[in-house]
């Protein structure tokens, strides 16, 4: 996991690897306008949100980190 305040400069493919599996991890939700969507979570909801972007963007690093490690040893 990057700590919050560290700055990190990526590759705008890795940055797009990172989003594109961070998404992978979580469920779909349609969301027409995202004030809408806000003002209908509870707070419960809105923290179990949160802590599941956190962990799929935790996923996502740790992935493209094997992978790096997978092919730097390969």
């Amino acid at each position: 996991m990057v700590p919050d305040n560290t700055i990190v400069s990526l590759s705008q493919n890795v940055v797009e690897d990172l989003a594109c599996i961070a998404l992978n991890q979580l469920p779909p939700r349609y969301v027409r306008h995202a004030v809408d969507f806000v003002d209908h979570l509870t707070d419960a909801e809105c923290d179990r949100l949160h802590q599941e972007v956190k962990d799929a963007v935790d996923f996502a690093i740790d992935t493209l980190r094997r992978r790096g490690q997978a092919r730097a040893d390969g």
